[in-house]
């Protein structure tokens, strides 16, 4: 190979974090971005290897087998800053029970490349699962996705985190480390907490 090529590859049995690590440090050295896919359906992903890793920006939280972010929550209590998504991964864009139903909403200023990386380095998003509307009739999916409720307002202001939403919820939730509820809301459209000195996130 000349000096400007990279031998490029996959490792068959990823076992061990060095391993993933090693590919990670691969992807991370000309990406853009990097996401760690679907940990939970990784061969061998412990929590423990989300404590080790680095190199990466994102992690995927659902993927359709899970709706806990165990992972998420180990990399971030070890002190990594990483996003999180989900992603219908577009497997079977004929069936609608797969489309639609895990989206990312992103605050974007424009629908370019550049403009949805700088969005997602920003953590201007959030992940959601969203019901397989109208079962079958796409129409029906089109018109009730588009209507959705949303998160009207986001924030930490001094020590307080907050929440406001468009519709009344069953219940919002925050999450520190070590996956502990913090704080949980019920029957309401907007929640706030402070934020302890001790808590690395929520």
């Amino acid at each position: 190979f000349g000096a400007d090529e990279v031998l490029r590859y996959d490792m068959l049995l990823p076992l061990f974090a060095s391993q993933r690590q090693f590919m990670l440090n691969l992807l991370s050295a000309d990406a853009d971005m990097v996401q760690l896919n679907h940990p939970l359906r990784s061969r061998a992903t412990t929590d423990e290897h989300m404590r080790l890793l680095e190199g990466y920006e994102l992690v995927e939280l659902d993927s359709g087998r899970s709706t806990e972010n165990e992972y998420w929550d180990a990399a971030l209590t070890a002190g990594h800053y990483v996003l999180g998504t989900a992603n219908d991964d577009l497997h079977y864009p004929d069936r609608s029970a797969c489309i639609a139903v895990r989206s990312n909403f992103l605050a974007t200023p424009a629908l370019t490349y550049d403009a949805v990386v700088a969005t997602l380095r920003r953590g201007a998003f959030y992940a959601m699962r969203t019901p397989d509307y109208g079962a079958g009739d796409w129409q029906e999916k089109v018109v009730r996705n588009a209507s959705i409720p949303a998160i009207r307002n986001i924030g930490l202001s001094d020590d307080v985190v907050y929440i406001a939403l468009t519709e009344v919820a069953d219940s919002i939730k925050f999450t520190g480390s070590d996956h502990r509820t913090l704080h949980l809301a019920t029957a309401c459209d907007s929640a706030a907490m402070a934020l302890a000195a001790k808590e690395p996130y929520v």
